[in-house]
């Protein structure tokens, strides 16, 4: 049977893998309920460019806080956009029933001509 090389962490485990990297955790209970509900691999995405490969420690200054804004920040962007593509996505799928039903052909769908628009 496969052995996975890395074993699993406990929340308590998590935390002190980012102590003794060298970020800096102002509140333990925030980063115990931040690893509970977002989970240790998607945060620590959000901080490989704080991250030093050659020493294994982060950049002296390196606040879980900080990461985890920038978590929250990119959930909060990535709402705003996918709000914005489920307006055009909408309004692309009226255009085609639009063309569908003024032109009664489905194969109208390959003329590129019946989606230019005129201002």
């Amino acid at each position: 049977m496969y052995q996975y090389p890395k074993r699993i962490l406990t929340i308590e485990q998590q935390m002190q893998s980012y102590l003794d990297a060298g970020m800096e955790i102002t509140s333990r209970e925030n980063v115990e309920k931040a690893l509970k509900s977002v989970g240790f691999y998607r945060l620590r995405g959000y901080s490989f460019h704080l991250y030093d490969n050659s020493t294994k420690k982060y950049i002296p200054g390196t606040k879980f806080d900080d990461v985890f804004q920038l978590y929250q920040f990119d959930q909060e962007l990535s709402a705003l956009i996918f709000s914005m593509i489920s307006k055009i996505e909408i309004a692309l799928r009226v255009r085609l029933v639009e063309a569908l039903l003024i032109h009664g052909d489905a194969l109208i769908l390959q003329d590129s001509s019946i989606f230019i628009i005129t201002l």
